[in-house]
């Protein structure tokens, strides 16, 4: 098979391609640094719409309970959550009374 690049050609197109990545790199860190400065962040949500943490779909409102749909979410998780407890728990207590029977 034929060459039509020697090995010297190659050495100088890698070369190349890492200065032109490394040229982009500094660029791109550049345009970012440029780009945060420039960056301010805005509370616009909570500037026209004071009552945001309480609506029903708000993550805010769902974490304190401040509608009564969480609220009511809340007491049914924590009571089933007591339930399957309590449930196991009686479950244990009857398995070991039937076993200390026979």
């Amino acid at each position: 098979m034929i060459n039509l690049f020697p090995s010297a050609y190659r050495i100088e197109h890698t070369q190349l391609r890492q200065s032109l990545e490394e040229a982009h790199y500094a660029w791109w860190k550049q345009w970012e640094a440029q780009r945060q400065s420039e960056f301010i962040i805005e509370n616009i949500r909570f500037e026209h719409d004071p009552q945001w943490r309480n609506r029903v779909f708000s993550i805010q409102s769902a974490r304190d309970a401040n509608h009564w749909v969480w609220k009511a979410t809340r007491v049914i998780v924590v009571r089933d959550f007591l339930n399957m407890r309590m449930g196991s728990f009686i479950a244990s207590r009857r398995q070991i009374e039937t076993d200390t029977r026979i």
